[in-house]
């Protein structure tokens, strides 16, 4: 009796609060790690000892002697060989428990853009790509209840400013999939209450400010996002006051959280 009430109880405050982040239990995995936020988020996870997996075309550029995180040179685009990597990584690391698609975040301005190849390249790997990771790593979350799906995003993807057309195009598909993926995952809880227990979380950051362009800026952003998860802040910043004061009600740290699980009798 105890161990049933135990458990519903647990389950019913993971509703509201999530599952909290854990070194020894989740491993992250960072798509277009190599610099920028990126880089800055992979440096922040490898401090607090999680076990870090970056997938980008170029080395990483400073990754300042980080020991738990590894490189793996990919394309997301090349949906074959990707899926190769994931399960490669699913092998050697284990199930991909955090994810943090950042791919896509530089400013791109229509006079950069290199003909219509380069232009399916650019949508390839921002949204196709990522859509194909998300299919490979979302089921094992589901079945081992545990998961993560951080997007990172620019306003440009709702304000697009003159000669960014292109750009807001990249950024609008991450709102659209992002988006997608809620409703998708709340749909399964329904049938299978796989999302609605909290096990897995789904987290949108929108950035107004210019993304990997200054070390200082990223590392700021870097920060606010790591925060937004380990105190698991859900939606998107910059949300209306009736928003922000239904999702503040998520900003509660874990303090009580484990206490309440310290009191409560320990499922045997």
């Amino acid at each position: 009796m105890l161990s049933d009430f135990h458990t519903k109880v647990v389950e019913r405050i993971t509703s509201h609060v999530g599952v909290p982040l854990c070194p020894q239990r989740d491993l992250v995995l960072i798509t277009g790690g190599s610099k920028g936020v990126g880089m800055e988020l992979a440096q922040l996870f490898d401090t607090l000892h999680y076990k870090v997996v970056i997938l980008d075309r170029r080395y990483p550029e400073d990754l300042r002697s980080c020991k738990n995180v590894s490189f793996y040179k990919c394309d997301v685009s090349d949906f074959e060989f990707t899926n190769v990597i994931l399960d490669d990584i699913r092998l050697k690391f284990g199930i991909v428990s955090i994810y943090v698609n950042a791919v896509g975040l530089k400013v791109i301005t229509d006079k950069d853009i290199r003909g219509e190849f380069h232009m399916t390249s650019l949508m390839k790997s921002v949204y196709v790509g990522n859509l194909n990771i998300l299919q490979s790593i979302v089921p094992n979350m589901i079945r081992q209840k545990r998961g993560y799906i951080v997007d990172i995003a620019s306003t440009e993807g709702v304000f697009t400013t003159s000669g960014n057309g292109f750009y807001g195009c990249l950024q609008a598909t991450k709102f659209q999939l992002h988006q997608g993926l809620v409703e998708d995952l709340s749909k399964q809880f329904v049938v299978s209450k796989y999302f609605g227990n909290g096990s897995v979380r789904c987290l949108l950051m929108v950035s107004s400010k210019p993304l990997n362009v200054t070390a200082k800026h990223d590392i700021q952003h870097a920060r606010y996002i790591s925060n937004a998860m380990f105190h698991n802040r859900q939606g998107i910043t910059g949300a209306s006051v009736v928003s922000n004061l239904k999702l503040s009600f998520r900003d509660v740290d874990w303090h009580w959280y484990q206490l309440l699980k310290h009191l409560l009798p320990k499922v045997k």
